[in-house]
């Protein structure tokens, strides 16, 4: 990680000297906001073969200004992960990656480009990017074949397509499923509790349910998921936490 690093200094000088002189990064967080180019961005993720987990934190409401300048942040001035390059360099190493909070610039075409260049992703965390679509999930879980997590907290536009499609693709891999505050409803809950016995995690605050069908999924969830214990409802949805 760079946790001493400000983000005004964050370009593409210091990426590649991170590149040359440090090839042992497993764990990198990033501000969504560096004055770097998508290439040499790419260029230097890629050469980080250990990198397991990264993180882009959100900070476009943040102004930036360059020492000695008052330019004020512009969107195009900075990388942009729709603009990398899927014929580039892979990104094959990430198994975590965590997008949550940058709704502003995350979506179906952003995920489409993820899918291509991270086939061993275990882990994503979307949540909060209400531009993603089922179009930009289900791009994911059909070329991301270990994926094993998914958090779609706050993504509107998810409904119970992505859900049934991570069912079919990943089955019995199928681990942690956060989809409060999407379209998720009975099929979607009905087609995880069928096809996802090892299923430990699922948070479905504020999807609706019907009455009925929500208490005969909780008695199913307590009779057949040993590990999966039922804490209660929020709202009009349900959620269900097991030991991480």
């Amino acid at each position: 990680m760079l946790p001493s690093v400000r983000r005004r200094y964050l370009n593409d000088t210091t990426l590649r000297q991170l590149s040359t002189f440090n090839r042992k990064v497993r764990d990198l967080t990033l501000p969504s906001t560096m004055r770097t180019s998508t290439a040499v961005l790419q260029a230097a993720l890629a050469a980080q073969p250990q990198l397991k987990r990264l993180r882009i934190v959100s900070t476009a409401d943040v102004e930036v200004v360059a020492p000695g300048t008052d330019n004020a942040y512009r969107p195009r001035a900075h990388w942009q992960f729709a603009d990398f390059d899927v014929t580039g360099p892979s990104l094959a190493s990430i198994e975590t990656l965590a997008l949550g909070g940058n709704g502003a610039w995350v979506n179906d075409e952003v995920l489409a480009r993820i899918a291509a260049l991270c086939p061993n992703l275990v882990c994503l965390d979307a949540s909060a990017c209400t531009l993603v679509t089922d179009a930009g999930v289900t791009a994911v879980i059909k070329s991301c074949s270990q994926l094993e997590a998914l958090n779609l907290n706050g993504c509107e536009n998810v409904t119970d397509y992505s859900l049934m499609m991570f069912c079919q693709r990943a089955g019995p891999g199928v681990a942690r499923v956060c989809a409060s505050g999407t379209q998720v409803s009975g099929p979607g809950l009905q087609r995880l509790l069928q096809q996802a016995p090892r299923l430990r995690v699922l948070e479905l605050r504020g999807c609706t349910f019907d009455p009925e069908v929500r208490v005969t999924h909780e008695r199913r969830v307590q009779h057949t998921f040993a590990g999966l214990v039922c804490f209660g409802y929020r709202g009009e949805g349900v959620c269900f936490l097991g030991p991480r």
